[in-house]
């Protein structure tokens, strides 16, 4: 995954084929099924995140890392099916009526949770031999022994160690693209937070990014609670 600049051109080229509906997935094996989930999202949502994922790889071949980092290490679990069909369900029923069924209303929701709860116990033990990608970036053993202590730990450990720094590091490539924006708009870079969740949200590449990242981590964290 990305690396210097010119595999973060490459990168670059591989994304904007796939905004252009050209992309030939047997080029990236590990990254077929994303293609075709991706593809399953709604046009504007698809393109958006895709354009967002673009300019992580224009901008920043760490932030693509991390991108690129999160969608293998999910697909690698088995998770990438069950969490879009899950973030489309909501979307399908509005946020207000997901809000409501979150708690409880909803079964197909309800029998999602329970599978991504199963997927998440069953194979998280891979995520942690990975720790490849994450050992120069966090300090993780990388030794076999560290790596079967990790795996050992569970999915309590995964939570609280790993996810929240790769999320992390793409909250600060979108608030860095957020003062951008705002200082595009001409806005003040204090007002960025709001700006980029409120006046552009229809369609700011980011804010749809952004959201989509977040509700993959409200995913985690509740079924792994």
């Amino acid at each position: 995954a990305g690396g210097g600049g010119g595999a973060g051109s490459r990168n670059m080229a591989l994304y904007a084929d796939l905004l252009d509906r050209n992309i030939n997935p047997d080029r990236v094996p590990r990254r077929r099924r994303w293609f075709e989930l991706l593809r399953a999202v709604d046009g504007p949502k698809r393109d958006a995140i895709g354009d967002a994922m673009v300019f992580a790889v224009e901008n920043s071949a760490f932030a693509f890392d991390m991108l690129d980092t999160i969608l293998v290490s999910l697909d690698l679990v088995g998770l990438g099916d069950l969490v879009c069909e899950r973030i489309a369900r909501k979307a399908k029923l509005g946020d207000t009526a997901a809000t409501a069924t979150d708690n409880g209303g909803d079964k197909t929701l309800k029998a999602l949770d329970g599978k991504i709860t199963a997927a998440m116990q069953r194979t998280i033990g891979r995520l942690f031999l990975l720790s490849d990608i994450y050992a120069n970036r966090f300090d993780q053993p990388r030794t076999s022994e560290g790596k079967e202590n990790y795996a050992a730990q569970g999915f309590v450990k995964a939570n609280a160690f790993v996810l929240p720094r790769l999320f992390n590091q793409v909250a600060v490539l979108i608030a860095r693209v957020s003062i951008a924006e705002a200082q595009a708009a001409g806005q003040p870079t204090a007002q960025a937070g709001t700006h980029w969740r409120t006046e552009h949200a229809p369609d700011s590449p980011v804010w749809h990014l952004a959201g989509w990242l977040r509700e993959l981590w409200a995913i985690w964290t509740a079924t792994g609670s």
